[in-house]
């Protein structure tokens, strides 16, 4: 072969030679750039995920609190009513002056205060409007005393055996006693009432 055709087979093998590495190179190119933004969308995908589960985290932990917050807020206003509405039935029981229901409920507990203490004599101090009832439902005890005291809510306090027993006789002292039961009783109503 002639060497002018040599070098034109050369030439043409060279061209194709560079043509298919070039080809190849371009496709390696674009397999390794395909690559790569898989790999760069796998990261953005897990930090992403990454990201949106501290956010989720963070949105469930301020939430939680947020609620703890508004739960004791409730808890602590319910409490005060709670008390306050105890605390106003104490003051109707001292200032106003008790009506047959009340009357008959105060015997009823004073006689259950005198069968706690033995046949002996009594000292009572009453609140001063059920002065004249509390001395009525000692008449069976010839030995007593009583006298007004302000700070007992409708009733009395009942002392015998020398002292050393004491029995609240009173509506304000069996609400202290019940204060339990009488919280739940005003929660229903209140919850009823929405």
């Amino acid at each position: 072969m002639p060497l002018p055709d040599l070098l034109a087979a050369l030439e043409r093998e060279a061209e194709d030679r560079m043509t298919r590495d070039r080809a190849a190179a371009l496709a390696e190119a674009d397999r390794i750039t395909t690559e790569a933004r898989e790999r760069l969308a796998r990261r953005q995908e897990l930090e992403l995920a990454r990201a949106t589960a501290r956010l989720r985290a963070e949105a469930e932990r301020q939430h939680s609190q947020a609620t703890r917050a508004a739960e004791q807020a409730v808890l602590t206003s319910r409490e005060a009513l709670l008390a306050r509405v105890l605390a106003l039935g104490r003051e109707r029981l001292l200032a106003r002056e008790p009506g047959a229901g009340e009357r008959q409920a105060v015997t009823a507990l004073l006689g259950d205060a005198l069968r706690y203490l033995d046949g002996g004599p009594v000292e009572v101090r009453a609140s001063p409007p059920l002065l004249e009832l509390v001395r009525g439902a000692l008449t069976d005890r010839p030995d007593h005393a009583v006298t007004a005291e302000p700070s007992v809510a409708a009733g009395g306090i009942v002392r015998g055996e020398g002292g050393r027993v004491t029995v609240d006789a009173s509506l304000g002292g069996r609400l202290a006693a019940r204060e339990l039961e009488a919280r739940i009783v005003i929660l229903k109503l209140l919850e009823a009432q929405g």
